[in-house]
């Protein structure tokens, strides 16, 4: 299954191994199964990362090394500050 978006990234492939990748037959059914088992296991997968808190503490870290930044010298603030891009991430209100 190739979306839209994974077509350069297999022609980058194929460049790379001077190799023409050729279609792999499967049922509709048979993918779509698939998609939802590696779908089911993904958002378990996260889950479990939120409930563990991952990337709590790397976060910690930087809101300490910021804060100790800053008391150093207070225009260093900025430097800090991430710039916005305007995305939402999902689930965000």
């Amino acid at each position: 299954m190739v979306t839209e978006r994974d077509v350069q990234l297999v022609q980058d492939i194929e460049s790379r191994i001077n190799k023409v990748m050729l279609e792999y037959p499967i049922s509709e059914n048979k993918a779509l199964e698939l998609l939802s088992e590696v779908t089911s296991a993904k958002r378990a997968a996260n889950m479990t990362l939120h409930d563990n808190q991952f990337g709590e503490k790397k976060r910690i870290r930087e809101q300490k090394r910021q804060a100790l930044a800053e008391a150093r010298d207070p225009g260093l603030k900025a430097r800090f500050q991430k710039p916005k891009s305007g995305k939402r991430k999902s689930g965000a209100k």
